[in-house]
């Protein structure tokens, strides 16, 4: 068999493995239907049905109490067969699997790659990705596609760089958030600069007020309109401001005051 007719065998596995998990869960939720139609109560808690007098019964055949042409039976036991034909349908299509490499990727942050889903490093509960692309190719096609993260169990064989790198994917993921984060600091120090106020003539005039910095854009602005309001001693920094404000702008200073005067005639 061409190594492409195995990719398109796994692929239409994939396929067909996840129309037989649906019929699946389709068939455990008619299945509970059909007990709560038949009056048992399932205890969440305990994960467990029990009936009127609180003793545990088995879900799988205690609906069968339920009258034959009770619409919650008839819609559990047809999707009982459904469920009966996908996973037959599934076992058909493997009778064509003749034995060739596969791989599968547990799907977690340090995931290895592994020959089979029945390996004695991994849990019921884990999860892989079939790596149907790679279905039919050798370890050293795997690790130059995926990196060097093979499991040491499912690959006696391979040699120990090949089991203990970092998956590409992963290096991949790391050299994007670094990228990222770099855009963010830039992006950050580029508004930083849009909202600093340089003085040429000096330090920062000093308000004495902490919450008014005036080497921030939205401070100067709000003293230099503040001073205009309300003039006097209260602002002796204010032609300074003028001056700083003007060149950040790319105006003057009485083109400035010009225009907050006009705001408060």
């Amino acid at each position: 068999m061409e190594r492409q007719d195995m990719v398109k065998h796994d692929e239409q596995l994939v396929v067909l493995s996840k129309a037989a998990q649906s019929a699946s869960q389709r068939s455990e939720w008619t299945c509970a239907d059909a007990m709560r139609a038949a009056g048992f109560r399932h205890l969440s808690r305990n994960d467990m049905w029990v009936d009127s007098e609180g003793h545990m019964v088995m879900p799988h055949t205690a609906w069968k109490v339920l009258p034959e042409t009770s619409a919650a039976r008839i819609k559990h036991e047809a999707a009982k067969q459904a469920e009966m034909d996908a996973w037959d349908t599934v076992e058909l299509h493997e009778k064509g699997y003749s034995g060739w490499n596969r791989f599968y990727l547990v799907l977690n942050n340090n995931g290895h790659i592994h020959r089979s889903m029945s390996c004695s490093t991994c849990y019921p509960t884990t999860t892989y990705s079939f790596l149907t692309g790679l279905s039919g190719t050798d370890d050293a096609t795997v690790v130059a596609d995926q990196g060097e993260i093979l499991c040491s169990v499912c690959f006696p064989d391979a040699p120990v760089a090949w089991t203990m790198g970092e998956s590409k994917a992963s290096i991949a993921a790391k050299a994007e958030r670094a990228a990222a984060k770099v855009a963010r600091e830039a992006a950050k120090a580029a508004k930083a600069e849009r909202n600093l106020v340089t003085y040429d003539d000096g330090p920062v005039p000093d308000t004495g007020d902490r919450w008014c910095d005036l080497s921030k854009l939205t401070d100067a602005r709000s003293y230099l309109d503040s001073a205009v309001c309300y003039g006097g001693d209260r602002f002796p920094h204010k032609d300074r401001v003028a001056r700083a404000l003007a060149v950040k702008l790319g105006t003057t200073p009485e083109k400035l005051i010009a225009k907050y005067e006009k705001k408060y005639r």
